[in-house]
């Protein structure tokens, strides 16, 4: 063991420890971490949503896949925009630019017949999501929406194995969705570092925060009507 390496650790940790105890906070040793677990709540509560766990289910009909597919354009036109709006103005060091869903998601609702109607809701318009500037913010805007890949890689198995149809018709969002998650570890190992300025992970967090919310707030539309139809 080289017991110098392992004298300055120890010293690194102590360190770590009294700068937690005078702010009185959780102390995180990286960014993802901190991310993670102050999101987990919120996340939950997503994953829970029944009109996002209706996705899974042979049950689902047309009428609310349409619905589903307009809510992710709601979410995606809005956060998405504020995201690439910031890449202008910050540094990505070694991590790629961020991948539009968007284009997708609108290739998908022509092909479902639907109208590409982007108007933000009220909700959305008010968010705190276009307050802030900076890296930290951007990190905690797009930790969501590439996480969202991953939820997103078993969704688009259950919905091929459930309406083939569909799998060659409307798909592009879920095969973007599939494409993008293999940037997953890239990211997490980006983020995978502290943050020293505590403010900065605060500014952070509380991005992920709101587009939790943002998501949470556009998939909350009332549910099934007892008249619709299966998919196919």
């Amino acid at each position: 063991m080289n017991f110098r390496v392992f004298g300055r650790v120890c010293e690194m940790l102590i360190d770590h420890n009294i700068s937690c105890a005078a702010d009185k906070t959780v102390c995180y040793p990286s960014m993802h971490s901190a991310l993670k677990y102050e999101t987990l709540q919120l996340h939950r509560q997503l994953d829970s949503l029944p009109n996002l766990r209706i996705l899974l289910q042979p049950a689902l009909s047309m009428a609310e896949y349409r619905r589903i597919m307009a809510a992710y354009a709601q979410v995606y036109s809005h956060v998405e925009q504020h995201l690439i709006q910031m890449e202008k103005t910050i540094t990505l060091d070694t991590l790629p630019g961020y991948t539009p869903r968007l284009p997708s998601l609108c290739d998908d609702l022509r092909s479902l017949a639907m109208p590409v109607d982007l108007q933000q809701s009220e909700a959305l318009m008010t968010s705190q999501l276009t307050q802030h500037q900076g890296i930290f913010h951007y990190i905690g805007l797009r930790y969501v929406l590439e996480g969202a890949t991953q939820g997103s890689k078993f969704i688009a198995r259950r919905l091929e194995k459930n309406f083939p149809l569909l799998a060659s018709k409307a798909f592009s969002f879920w095969n973007m969705q599939l494409e993008v998650s293999r940037q997953w570890p890239q990211f997490c190992e980006f983020i995978n570092q502290p943050v020293k300025c505590r403010a900065c992970e605060r500014q952070m967090i509380q991005a992920a925060e709101n587009t939790f919310q943002i998501f949470i707030e556009c998939f909350s539309f009332p549910g099934r009507q007892h008249e619709e139809r299966l998919f196919w």
